[in-house]
């Protein structure tokens, strides 16, 4: 009989034997383990992209300097954004090196212990700069080719904040939601590991079965409504 099996039968209260061989820790963390260095996936491909729109935007910005030279009001934002994407950038890559030193903890408690300790502090922090990344590489595309003269001219300052607020909060919104059920697994994982059982874990692999659909169109709606809201700003902006 399968692992799978085996867990599931005995989160329904049937005891069960495999050779006489009753659930263990050990075997308990055979089943976890594949499951929690799974669990890094999403992080990384996160990292990985914002850290590629940081590195845009350090790269257009720079370029920018020259175009606002003379322009001290404009410059003095541009040299602002700069700091602000090469400190998200530095953060980036200290964060994605502390997950990968992460995978070198051999007692899996530790380490799951590990992982939620950093998604609650610093992936917290990561979080806000990648929604300053989406917000800073938009303004930096567009100062640098609609730029007039080394000046850029808004003509409405009111909608131009509530649609930068409306992408800043959004996004870091959306990137919590989307990674709480990772962070929430791990919480499960730490409590069934501890408590020497499967219980949590079968148990929301129960209900995300049953209700994942319903949660992918919830995930779907927020985003189009972000999407929404930012193409109506901008084609107001430009009337």
């Amino acid at each position: 009989m399968k692992a799978i099996d085996i867990f599931s039968i005995w989160n329904h209260g049937i005891k069960i034997s495999d050779n006489e061989k009753e659930l263990t820790p050990e075997r308990i963390e055979s089943f976890l383990r594949p499951r929690i260095k799974k669990s890094n996936i999403p992080f990384y491909i996160n990292i990985v992209t914002y850290l590629c729109i940081h590195l845009a935007s350090i790269i257009i910005l720079t370029l920018n300097l020259g175009i606002f030279k003379n322009n001290p009001t404009w410059l003095l934002v541009t040299i602002g954004m700069l700091v602000l994407s090469t400190a998200g950038f530095i953060y980036g890559i200290r964060i994605i090196r502390n997950i990968s030193d992460g995978r070198k903890e051999f007692d899996l408690l530790k380490s799951i212990k590990r992982k939620i300790r950093f998604f609650r502090k610093e992936f917290e922090i990561w979080l806000w700069f990648c929604s300053l990344s989406a917000v800073i590489l938009p303004q930096a595309m567009v100062t640098n080719i609609d730029n007039i003269n080394g000046t850029y001219p808004i003509n409405n300052v009111r909608l131009y904040t509530i649609v930068i607020l409306v992408i800043f909060f959004g996004l870091y919104l959306l990137n919590k939601i989307s990674l709480l059920k990772i962070t929430n697994d791990l919480k499960d994982y730490y409590t069934d590991l501890s408590n020497n059982a499967l219980d949590l874990t079968i148990k929301k692999d129960i209900w995300m079965k049953k209700y994942r659909w319903l949660i992918f169109s919830v995930f779907l709606l927020i985003f189009l409504i972000l999407i929404a809201s930012v193409i109506a700003g901008i084609i107001k902006s430009g009337q």
